[in-house]
């Protein structure tokens, strides 16, 4: 998982040719999700205020992966995305919160984006 992860939202479809990789849970691996964000950046995970995992917390790939799984089965609520930087603050049912901070600037970034929502071959990117 290291810091970056994705999370499929919406509908779900199932995958002409299931991917292989057994990382991913067997639901990910079979079908193709209405929506589905990527973020390459920093973010945060809380709630009802109390920090439940960070992209920090990611040495521990595992309970990382446990702890950001909380969200499976929620709905979001609301999207909020700040036109100056990117960031993202996504209000999920279950009283949680996920913000996403884009740390990745436009001077040598490690990667060219940080995050990405996919709606099948639509894209949207957060440069």
């Amino acid at each position: 998982m290291g810091s970056s992860f994705s999370l499929a939202l919406g509908g779900m479809e199932k995958m002409a040719h299931p991917l292989k990789n057994k990382f991913h849970p067997k639901a990910y691996r079979e079908n193709i999700a209405e929506f589905e964000l990527l973020v390459w950046c920093s973010w945060r995970l809380s709630r009802r205020a109390t920090i439940v995992v960070t992209s920090d917390d990611c040495e521990n790939k595992k309970e990382a992966t446990r702890l950001l799984s909380k969200v499976t089965g929620e709905t979001i609520l609301s999207v909020i995305c700040s036109r100056d930087s990117g960031d993202l603050a996504l209000g999920i049912s279950g009283g949680y919160e996920l913000k996403i901070f884009c740390d990745h600037g436009r001077i040598a970034p490690s990667v060219p984006d940080n995050w990405e929502l996919f709606a099948g071959a639509r894209r949207i990117g957060s440069a």
